[in-house]
């Protein structure tokens, strides 16, 4: 009998973890942890490594042994097992079975703790706040790690509200049909209830009649054909299974009535249908469920609960009425696992050993796990239909404790009375006007672009950018074409010396395939990054049939307006000429990369060369998808970039920290680069992900989205950038390229800002207002103070005075940078310093020549 509807309880937001794990235990695994605001992409993401742990299988299946010997049957009362072992057979078994499960929870903990993975710890707890319900999700191929005690994680303990739980390393959203059911009143439930010899499932069927707000159809002890008609016949919200089961070589036999057993082979097309309607959960409160849980994880299911290994009859019937009281009364799926679990750790395990270690949560991560108001169809009215709250870094400019509000008053009186005003702005004039001066030289130059790589790595940091994929070709890509014995040499018609063979990372069979699978999911732009500057192979005319469409832009590279006796190549002879643009990138004399080029015109020194491209590779696709967006881009025949009706300034000479530029930087069209604050610019697959996985693949990563493919393995076309430094490493130019092309796109379609510098008439202003600012409150100190009353305590002042200006001096300017304005630090702070320490000079001097004439 149900109970009237509940009223919905509003939820947190809550953070989504995944941790994805490639390797095995004997390898060792590679692991990239991605953080994300629940329902959004992911924000913040890390990298960190476990070394092989073979001792952890061999620690695992001596526990699994110990605990199978306990009972041999499925959901068996375990007194019945005691009283056929004998009672003190039976504690001693016990008593192996927790040495066992200790053992391996220490040698776990330890691997966990292991220094190559610290830093996603500490990611993690960096990241994360304690009090915020967190789903860690672990995605791995070597499914021993799913029978790990991972609630014994250190992380786990002390985060209450985190939960972890299993997925697929390729997911996507299950296929839906094309009428969804409506709301109900109820949480539809259909529950299986199997073979019940020696388990009492009668308390099952109690506990779920005991549901607020649920409307359960029970099958005792079925056929297949009553339970394939309840799941082609009806919509469900949840599916249950309460009876005997195991597994067995990796796939799930469950036994529905004394005669009968079911793989899930035998219901795969019923249960496509349930889970296409709207099944979202499954419970299979049963044995040995891991070989449940990987096939019907092929098939999409969105949630899915099993137990690990055997288990009692009796905390089988605990785990489901603490799982679904706490789940009914509000507590998100994962929580209500937890809380479920900790109660048999805390009530259970004295009798049944590692009680609390057998029920597992399976997810699938293109789903987002429902409570139980919202398989209602009821949601919290102040929060309906709004994505979660965005995380918003602001920096605040503390006010000087040097200057008061009524300060320029008070002083001009004072200093009226006191000293001649034209002295102090006559300093504070000089020093700008000659830093002004030194700073055309190009000598602070060095100090500007620092300052300049300090203020981009400590920006709030952002997610990659949704809009766009890369697709790279690692290492591990290369050697498997030539393993499929794809050609991977090629006559280069650029070379230097022609009709020489040269390697090549992407043969013509691997780009076909990955240009037909991107080309189904309907990208908006392709920007094929790597050099083909020969034919396609005769074999392959489809390639060709590709290289030429609309949406594929490709690159030449350009002659080299720095060094001329770098060779121009080629571009795909196959693409249009509109398609084809220049890769050059340029790096300042530190050889770092801080500006993007925008436009250049070919030199044409050779009469051989054959790329003539004016416009960049990052400006031809951002234009080309800003297009189909309906938003004009073009550069101007003053070489500026304009957007819309909003037009960013080319980058100058003599401007901003730039003021020494090579002669040849004057022919191009160029800006800052404004990089994203993220680890990664963009989603990155391999190509290999991508052709193993053409049939798993969510559409919607690819579909209107910037899809790049270029060269990720280690060797080559690396770059610094103001991150090197800091982290230690360079990136890829196909990665570059993707920080380009996100700059300019969200400038037109998230209003992030493009770095701009002011005209030289405001900076001089700026750097004078700072060098003014440093003899009046040298001189406001000292005042009418004689030398020897003051010289103590004016070092201790004058360093004061630096250190706090240059705390305010930093924060103005990035504030000012994260709203797109690149202010003259060095300068700034060197006009400060100079004014003040040449006022102080001055008035030393001038107190000790009053003091001699006295």
């Amino acid at each position: 009998m149900s109970k009237p509807i509940s009223q919905p309880i509003s939820q947190p937001i809550g953070k989504r973890v995944i941790l994805k794990l490639e390797g095995t235990l004997e390898q060792g695994f590679q692991g990239m942890l991605e953080i994300g605001v629940e329902g959004e992409p992911s924000f913040a993401e890390q990298v960190g490594e476990l070394p092989p742990a073979p001792y952890l299988a061999a620690q695992l299946q001596q526990w699994q042994q110990e605990y199978r010997k306990l009972s041999r049957a499925t959901r068996i009362i375990l007194k019945r097992a005691s009283t056929q072992l004998g009672a003190l057979s039976y504690r001693e078994q016990m008593e192996a079975c927790r040495q066992t499960a200790q053992a391996l929870t220490q040698a776990f903990q330890q691997w966990l703790g292991s220094a190559a993975f610290t830093a996603i710890d500490k990611f993690l707890r960096t990241t994360l706040s304690l009090h915020e319900p967190i789903r860690l999700l672990i995605r791995t191929p070597d499914q021993r790690l799913y029978h790990l005690p991972w609630h014994c994680w250190d992380f786990i303990e002390d985060y209450a509200q985190a939960e972890v739980a299993f997925g697929r390393p390729i997911s996507r959203f299950p296929i839906q049909n094309s009428s969804l059911p409506s709301a109900s009143e109820s949480v539809r439930i259909l529950a299986i209830l199997g073979d019940s010899r020696s388990i009492d499932t009668e308390q099952d069927r109690r506990i779920l009649q005991q549901l607020p707000d649920a409307a359960v159809e029970f099958l005792v002890e079925p056929s297949l054909s009553q339970i394939s008609q309840q799941l082609w016949g009806r919509n469900w919200d949840v599916l249950f299974f309460a009876g005997h089961s195991r597994t067995e070589d990796n796939r799930g036999r469950i036994f529905i009535n004394s005669q009968d057993s079911l793989s899930i082979e035998d219901l795969k097309l019923g249960l496509k249908q349930a889970i296409g309607c709207g099944l979202k959960l499954a419970i299979f409160n049963s044995c040995d469920g891991l070989g449940l849980a990987y096939e019907l994880e092929s098939l999409y299911l969105p949630q899915l609960v099993v137990m690990r290994q055997p288990i009692p009859d009796r905390v089988a019937q605990a785990f489901l009425k603490y799982l679904l009281t706490a789940y009914a009364e509000g507590e998100s799926l994962y929580l209500a696992v937890r809380r479920a679990r900790e109660r048999l750790q805390e009530e259970w395990e004295r009798e049944f050993p590692c009680a609390g270690w057998l029920p597992v949560v399976f997810q699938n991560p293109a789903a987002i796990p429902p409570t139980w108001q919202e398989l209602l169809g009821q949601r919290d009215a102040s929060t309906a239909g709004m994505p979660p709250s965005a995380i918003v870094s602001s920096v605040r400019v503390p006010a000087s404790p040097l200057i008061r509000p009524s300060a320029p008053q008070e002083w001009l009186g004072s200093l009226g009375r006191k000293r001649d005003l034209r002295i102090v702005l006559a300093i504070g004039i000089l020093n700008a006007l000659l830093l002004t001066g030194v700073r055309t030289t190009g000598i602070l130059q060095p100090l500007e672009l620092k300052a300049f790589d300090q203020m981009i790595i400590r920006r709030p940091p952002e997610r990659p950018d949704p809009r766009i994929l890369i697709v790279g070709i690692t290492q591990e890509d290369i050697l498997a074409q030539q393993q499929r014995n794809e050609s991977m040499q090629r006559i280069s018609t650029s070379a230097q010396t022609y009709n020489q063979p040269f390697d090549v990372s992407l043969s013509d069979q691997s780009l076909s395939r990955i240009l037909e699978i991107l080309l189904r999911h309907q990208p908006r732009v392709i920007g094929l990054d790597i050099y083909r500057d020969f034919p396609v192979l005769p074999n392959q005319p489809q390639l060709a049939g590709y290289l030429r469409q609309q949406s594929i832009i490709a690159i030449c590279k350009a002659e080299d307006y720095w060094n001329a006796k770098i060779p121009t190549i080629n571009p795909p002879p196959e693409v249009p000429v509109e398609h084809i643009a220049f890769s050059d990138f340029q790096t300042d004399d530190d050889q770092i990369l801080r500006r993007q080029l925008l436009q250049m015109n070919p030199l044409k020194q050779r009469s051989t060369t054959g790329c003539e491209a004016t416009q960049s590779f990052s400006v031809k696709v951002a234009f080309a998808y800003l297009q189909q967006q309906g938003i004009t881009a073009q550069i101007t025949p003053y070489d500026d970039l304009q957007i819309g009706n909003r037009i960013f300034e080319s980058l100058r000479p003599r401007q901003g920290g730039y003021q020494f530029l090579r002669a040849a930087d004057k022919g191009v069209s160029q800006i800052l680069m404004n990089y994203r604050a993220a680890t990664e610019p963009a989603i990155t697959i391999s190509m290999g992900e991508l052709l193993d996985s053409q049939s798993d693949i969510n559409p919607a990563y690819i579909k209107d989205k910037i899809v790049l493919i270029g060269v990720t393995a280690p060797q080559g076309d690396l770059w610094n950038t103001p991150y090197s430094n800091a982290q230690k490493q360079q990136i890829k130019g196909v990665k570059v390229q993707a920080h380009m092309i996100s700059q300019l796109i969200s400038a037109a379609l998230d209003q992030r800002p493009l770095l701009s510098i002011w005209s030289q008439g405001m900076e001089f202003v700026w750097v004078l207002g700072w060098s003014v600012l440093g003899s009046m409150l040298v001189w406001q100190y000292i005042g009418d103070k004689n030398e020897f009353e003051n010289r103590k305590r004016l070092i201790l002042y004058s360093v004061a005075a630096v250190i706090i200006t240059s705390v305010i001096l930093s924060i103005l300017c990035f504030v000012a940078f994260l709203m797109g304005n690149w202010l003259p630090f060095v300068t700034s702070l060197l006009g400060f310093i100079a004014s003040s320490s040449v006022t102080v000079i001055y008035l030393m001097l001038k107190n000790r020549r009053s003091s001699f004439n006295l």
